[in-house]
């Protein structure tokens, strides 16, 4: 699974915004949000940030892989070398 940040951003209030797109080798995506406190991030590294975004909706980013795994891999975009008879 491949993990893009693709929202990093305060939403106002006290609410700071952390998206995800994710990604697998079959062309399989999906995106996902988490929503922190800023109280929760206060003096916290970009890089915590995104590991307190990504353990919020860890349960949500397993029933994706899930999904993934259970679709058959696509064939589409895959070399075809036919067998001779």
């Amino acid at each position: 699974m491949i993990y893009t940040i693709a929202r990093y951003e305060d939403m106002g209030g006290d609410q700071f915004l952390v998206g995800f797109n994710l990604g697998d080798d079959n062309g399989n995506s999906a995106y996902v949000e988490s929503v922190l406190q800023k109280s929760d991030i206060s003096g916290k590294t970009q890089e915590e940030i995104c590991q307190l975004a990504y353990d919020n909706v860890k349960t949500t980013i397993n029933n994706i892989k899930s999904d993934f795994e259970s679709r058959q891999e696509s064939v589409l975009g895959k070399v075809f070398v036919p067998t001779e008879n």
